[in-house]
């Protein structure tokens, strides 16, 4: 967060943009890049990611997306297995988890986001103009939030979603995508699910958890200002993108 004050939006926005690929830390940048030039960045694995002998069937496919034509679709799904804990090779079945008690879930609209320890910071300044951004691109569309996180518990997450929605940050939204959490931990009798329901349920926004984004391997890669739908049933999910 500290280089944001450092850059030149102006000059940025005027540039030809070039992909910025990541996940962590650097969505801090790229959520704010594309608030704030209006241009694409992806939510996806890390260098060090990609230096494995033998990449995962769901990483793999970050290059793909990236190389979609204009105007062009490109459709990912869940993975079948995924990482137990950080450094674990893929030891466990993968089910996205629908909240409530709904058999299967569908929205579209246009995907923003990020990891949610980092770009909650953000809010109140001139680095997060979500609410301009709702306005220019998503009036028709809608949004999607896809938010992950590292390192926090139930009652962590509660608060950082609480002050979202407090901000207004949810207005116009169609649907929430939300990441295998990190280093998770449940606070006393309260859970990752209380605090969903908590925060989205009075909003009567739909919400797919446990996704292959983030810190817990592997993961898909989501476009930051790029139009999405998103399928959920039995587990098993997938985005569709539009590189429009």
């Amino acid at each position: 967060m500290d280089i944001l004050p450092l850059v030149n939006w102006d000059l940025l926005r005027n540039q030809t943009p070039k992909w910025i690929l990541g996940y962590s830390d650097i969505s801090t940048f790229t959520f704010a890049y594309t608030l704030l030039t209006g241009h694409a960045t992806a939510h996806g694995p890390n260098y060090v990611d990609l230096g494995a002998e033998q990449i995962d069937n769901t990483t793999a496919r970050w290059l793909d997306v990236l190389s979609t034509e204009h105007n062009k679709h490109v459709r990912q799904t869940s993975s079948l297995l995924h990482c137990s804990s950080w450094g674990n090779p893929l030891d466990r079945e993968t089910r996205w988890e629908i909240l409530g008690d709904k058999a299967s879930e569908r929205y579209s609209g246009r995907l923003i986001g990020g990891c949610l320890d980092t770009i909650s910071i953000l809010i109140g300044t001139k680095f997060a103009p979500v609410e301009q951004f709702t306005t220019t691109y998503c009036q028709s569309s809608g949004l999607i939030w896809y938010l992950e996180s590292c390192e926090m518990n139930a009652a962590d997450i509660y608060r950082h979603l609480w002050q979202m929605k407090e901000s207004g940050w949810f207005h116009h939204t169609n649907g929430v995508l939300i990441g295998r959490a990190a280093g998770y931990s449940h606070s006393k009798n309260f859970e990752l699910i209380d605090a969903l329901t908590s925060i989205f349920a009075p909003l009567h926004i739909p919400v797919i958890y446990n996704v292959d984004i983030g810190h817990v391997p592997p993961q898909i890669t989501v476009i930051n200002g790029c139009l999405a739908e998103v399928k959920c049933s039995d587990g098993k999910g997938e985005v569709s993108l539009i590189l429009s």
